[in-house]
């Protein structure tokens, strides 16, 4: 699945809950936080990531908002 995806041109952006509830709340003793940030990177490893390909931006917001970005701002 995922390698039809590597040739694809998009712009992605993932909204992350980074508050407490999610940071530092562990189900079944598997740290909740550390599962999404797994999850970003398995569908962000699936894409090219380039000014010519796909771009990435992730936004957590908890008590304070947070933007990142794997290209320049300049597009």
């Amino acid at each position: 699945m995922f390698s039809l995806v590597a040739a694809c041109v998009a712009d992605i952006v993932f909204l992350i809950d980074n508050s407490a509830s999610i940071r530092h709340n562990e189900l079944r003793g598997v740290n909740n936080w550390q599962l999404i940030l797994d999850f970003v990177k398995s569908i962000i490893d699936a894409f090219v990531i380039g000014p010519q390909d796909t771009r990435v931006a992730v936004i957590d917001f908890g008590l304070s908002t947070n933007v990142q970005r794997t290209n320049d701002d300049h597009n």
